[in-house]
């Protein structure tokens, strides 16, 4: 949340693995006093990995319509409560959806696979990684801003410790940091002719991130992000749709969502991965224990290479799947929960399998090590699983994580997120309920009064109309925009 407070008593922020990822982009300015973000102490990337509620923080678990009633006392206007303050987030609609696509490791190697199985592989650890994003045993900030018409938000995922690894050495000696697979894998890299770009890429490279509102009615962002030294770029069209199921609301992040990797040795092929993000599933509206998970599926789809991934979320983020080929082949099947550890079945023979991939060889002799009791003669047999994933090891790795740097809010656009929505936070910061009311009221009464003044359509600044919609239901299309 932004604060105007000492940069010394800055000590939280959104991840934390990174306690000062805010800090370095206001240290150039000498001013003891400066506007600065300070988040919530949530754990693994604020989500499903935060740590189980104390006995003090127990009102989490109740049922929302009892924490809203909570708040009624003689003097209450109720027209200020449309929702409880625990449910808001401070931040724009277009920055949470950036934390979903953070550039993490399996996305920024992809381009240096030769195999489209271990491309197609990378690509769900990277989903997998993303729905780990979605907050697990409360409310407690699950609302995020919705956008004004024009807002933008720009930011770079810059490398939380660039220059300081050696890639060869690193990812043996600190197994316990990453999946023992890719630590494996990566090492193998040593002696490759691309080593040093896939090096700088992991620890150097930086993803350019660019949101913004293009409708209003209806609620209609783009995103994009683009890092060219690992050869990937990514664009969305998207639409929050709300669907409401008694004693639960499902939340679809509806609309195209399309990663472009070049390829091959000499980066002259293009593969397009579209995905079907899962909902988010808010559970214990009225009544029951109160938690949040991922729901109904996750889709996969790579037209160029015929593979496609398929997992189906249930319970508390519990998820089982499959990868097939050709719509009829199905090479592996999946089996786990995305808080904790997914398992791969292989449903082909083990050495046919190989041959696709330069990946499985080190996926099965890490699960080998792992288990006393896997037998290396399980190459033969599919009666054995494999670890794939794993939500401690994939996400929060010290060594591939990343920072999210934002302008100072000085240097901000009047329309840029932080910069719109920062006296709505600051006043939900210092507990000011009918501030935060007053400047809500504010800054949506400004936009209303400014579209009426101009009285013409709006143009989007950094995205441009495609001539294609994507259809979400027989109600719904939402039309495609590209960066421009």
């Amino acid at each position: 949340m932004p604060l105007e407070t000492s940069v010394n008593e800055h000590k939280n922020c959104e991840r934390t693995v990174d306690h000062n990822s805010f800090q370095e982009q206001y240290s150039e300015n000498n001013t003891s006093e400066q506007f600065i973000y300070e988040q919530a102490p949530y754990v693994h990337r604020g989500m499903i990995h935060k740590k189980p509620s104390s006995d003090s923080d127990s009102k989490s678990n109740h049922s929302i319509l009892w924490q809203f009633l909570k708040q009624l006392s003689p003097q209450t206007d109720l027209l200020k409560m449309c929702s409880p303050v625990f449910l808001l987030r401070p931040i724009s609609t277009l920055e949470l959806f950036t934390y979903y696509c953070e550039p993490t490791a399996g996305l920024k190697v992809l381009s240096f696979l030769d195999k489209k199985l271990d491309r197609m592989l990378m690509c769900l650890m990277f989903a997998l990684g993303s729905c780990s994003n979605t907050r697990g045993d409360s409310f407690e900030g699950i609302k995020p801003y919705n956008p004004i018409l024009g807002e933008i938000f720009k930011a770079k995922w810059k490398p939380l410790n660039p220059f300081e690894h050696d890639l060869a050495t690193d990812s043996c000696s600190k197994p316990s940091q990453t999946l023992p697979w890719f630590s494996k894998w990566l090492s193998s890299q040593s002696n490759s002719h691309n080593f040093s770009t896939l090096h700088h890429c992991l620890f150097q490279s930086n993803t350019s991130v660019l949101a913004e509102q293009i409708s209003h009615h209806p609620p209609v962002s783009a995103f994009y992000m683009e890092n060219s030294e690992a050869n990937f770029k990514m664009e969305s069209t998207f639409q929050i749709v709300v669907k409401f199921r008694g004693n639960s609301v499902a939340t679809c992040i509806a609309g195209s969502h399309v990663l472009n990797v070049k390829c091959g040795v000499q980066k002259d092929l293009e593969e397009e991965y579209s995905f079907v993000l899962p909902n988010m599933v808010v559970n214990g509206l009225f009544f029951g224990s109160s938690h949040v998970s991922n729901g109904d599926v996750l889709k996969i789809s790579c037209p160029q290479s015929g593979l496609e991934a398929n997992i189906s979320f249930s319970g508390q983020n519990d998820i089982k799947g499959e990868l097939v080929q050709c719509k009829n082949q199905k090479l592996f099947t999946f089996k786990g929960n995305v808080g904790g550890k997914i398992f791969m079945t292989p449903c082909q023979p083990f050495d046919m399998l190989c041959e696709q991939s330069e990946l499985l060889p080190f996926i099965h002799d890490a699960s080998t090590e792992l288990n006393a009791d896997f037998k290396y003669s399980s190459k033969k047999t599919n009666n054995h699983r494999w670890l794939f994933y794993q939500a401690s090891l994939t996400n929060a790795i010290p060594e591939f994580s990343n920072k999210l740097c934002v302008k100072p809010l000085h240097e901000q656009a009047e329309n840029e997120s932080r910069k719109v929505w920062h006296p709505l936070t600051y006043a939900l910061q210092m507990g000011d309920l009918d501030g935060a009311y007053q400047e809500k009221h504010q800054i949506e009464q400004v936009q209303r009064e400014k579209r009426m003044e101009e009285n013409q359509a709006f143009e989007p600044k950094y995205f441009r109309l495609k001539e294609k919609t994507v259809k979400v239901s027989d109600q719904l299309q939402i039309p495609l925009y590209e960066h421009k």
